[in-house]
């Protein structure tokens, strides 16, 4: 949603109840307002750590569970006692979710996992821990998901550009399928850093060149 309101998108969400698989019953509160100031996205750098928090959710649980995630990842990522919390919150059933947030003068990014029937606690805190790891190994800005949600609002706004580690096969397939409607309005272009250039194509242009078409 912040780099959403960068490109001038007006929305808010509200989780007003937790929701978790089998059981369900999660209710997300969406306002979105019509789009009308349409800017253009430069995201190259991530700028300075401002903050990093992680987040143990729990419902119908024993304590432990958000306890042992939340010990693991202190541990693994060396944060302090302060930058991870455990929650115990209301659902219709048993759930657990982990989430880690990583707060940057340009850019937040978020990893989670998710808890599963015997699945360890330990395991799911590792898979959070692996995600984080993984972006920390490169200066991209842009992590893999956020990367992949960009593609559309930019092609349908005035396009822009940003810097991601390698693209996954979902985000490549996500272009692809815009091109589908679009034309090839997605670029990636490998830097000699390892990280890649994407290139996004925006409203005007493409619309000019169908026109023309």
């Amino acid at each position: 949603l912040p780099v959403l309101q960068g490109i001038g998108i007006d929305c808010q969400l509200t989780l007003e109840r937790y929701g978790f698989f089998p059981a369900g019953g999660g209710q997300l509160l969406a306002r979105i307002q019509p789009w009308t100031t349409v800017a253009p996205l430069e995201l190259l750098q991530r700028g300075r750590q401002l903050q990093r928090q992680a987040t143990a959710v729990i419902a119908d649980l024993p304590a432990h569970v958000a306890r042992r995630e939340a010990q693991t990842l202190k541990h693994r990522l060396h944060w302090s006692h302060r930058e991870v919390d455990e929650v115990e919150v209301a659902a219709d059933g048993p759930g657990n979710i982990l989430i880690a947030r990583l707060r940057h003068q340009a850019v937040s990014s978020v990893f989670s996992a998710v808890g599963e029937l015997r699945k360890p606690a330990e395991r799911v805190a590792e898979e959070v821990v692996k995600q984080v790891r993984r972006h920390q190994q490169s200066d991209a800005p842009v992590e893999e998901h956020l990367a992949d949600q960009l593609l559309l609002p930019l092609a349908l706004g005035a396009g822009g550009r940003f810097r991601c580690a390698t693209p996954s096969r979902h985000c490549r397939t996500n272009a692809d399928v815009i091109g589908c409607f679009l034309g090839p309005v997605v670029q990636f272009l490998p830097q000699e850093d390892g990280t890649t250039l994407v290139v996004v194509r925006g409203r005007d242009v493409w619309a000019t060149d169908n026109a023309s078409a």
